[in-house]
């Protein structure tokens, strides 16, 4: 996880966050981690303040309840972008390197 928050710009995952999964893809070229996450609304608002990807960066309202961030990466990583759907409180991050 340290990696997911570092190529994404990321504060440490909510206390709160339940349902927590990551998962990994790639290579020896190509390294990527999908995660997930949980958590009640005003936690990931918290989260979103306190990740300094996050607040770099505009989002994309995809519809009522989901927002899309595209973060400018850290640590050397090429990808780094953030779904939050407030309809389910969800939040899900994409990162990777190449």
């Amino acid at each position: 996880m340290p990696l997911i928050l570092e190529w994404g710009r990321l504060s440490s995952f909510p206390a709160s966050a339940t349902n927590v999964t990551i998962k990994s893809e790639g290579n020896l070229f190509t390294r990527g981690f999908h995660a997930s996450f949980t958590a009640p609304k005003q936690d990931i608002e918290s989260w979103v303040k306190n990740s300094p990807g996050l607040n770099e960066s505009t989002p994309d309202k995809l519809s009522d309840n989901k927002l899309q961030y595209i973060v400018t990466p850290g640590g050397g990583a090429n990808r780094a972008e953030v779904m939050i759907d407030y309809g389910s409180n969800r939040v899900e991050i994409y990162v990777s390197w190449s």
